[in-house]
């Protein structure tokens, strides 16, 4: 399993808040985007009996792979120019997985 994901995705943050509201909860501050990435991180660890691998982007973006930005992406954010990353591109990494199936979790730290 693949997971491709923004450490604030707003999309994400957002229908967190409106599930929470539909059981009757109320929002109080909005999550955060460190509480995003922990939590989201929680629940990828339960994934990893099953060979899963994540790549975690600096931005809040949504979506990637359906966008010019997949072939510029790296964990440092979207459109990344090469000189300011030495880390391989989210297109990269993915092909990995097609070419010898070994991709191991990218991510720019907490």
């Amino acid at each position: 399993m693949l997971f491709v994901n923004a450490k604030s995705d707003w999309v994400q943050r957002a229908f967190y808040e409106l599930i929470v509201l539909g059981y009757g909860g109320t929002i109080v501050d909005q999550l955060s985007s460190k509480e995003f990435y922990d939590e989201c991180n929680v629940i990828l660890e339960s994934y990893v009996p099953y060979n899963c691998a994540a790549f975690w982007i600096s931005t809040t973006f949504h979506t990637y792979t359906n966008h010019q930005r997949f072939y510029s992406t790296s964990i440092f954010g979207a459109y990344t120019v090469a000189e300011e990353s030495t880390e391989e591109f989210l297109s990269d990494w993915i092909s990995r997985l097609e070419e010898d199936r070994i991709v191991c979790e990218d991510c720019a730290g907490t």
